[in-house]
């Protein structure tokens, strides 16, 4: 495995439905830091960012029929895969 670059990193985000263990295809999720970084989750419910710059994030998941989720500040460290599992509420 070859090592990042010391101011970059990882992030691998995993979407299901929330009190279950089905994964949400096709949601959007976002990373912004000044930039709006997009991945769109795959079958498994997967997205990455990398290379990605470490630091403060404001992290969004939008999925037809969900509530939006947003993390106001999320810091994803150097040198590392970032991992987060997110829990979507379907809409009423």
């Amino acid at each position: 495995m070859v090592p990042l670059p010391t101011t970059e990193t990882q992030a691998k985000v995993v979407v299901k439905r929330k009190m279950t263990d089905l994964f949400v295809f096709e949601a959007e999720v976002q990373l912004v830091n000044g930039v709006v970084n997009t991945a769109i989750t795959n079958m498994n419910g997967e997205a990455e960012f990398k290379p990605i710059k470490q630091g403060l994030y404001q992290f969004k998941v939008l999925a037809p029929g969900y509530k939006p989720y947003q993390l106001v500040q999320l810091r994803l460290l150097k040198g590392k895969i970032n991992r987060l599992e997110v829990e979507l509420e379907p809409e009423e």
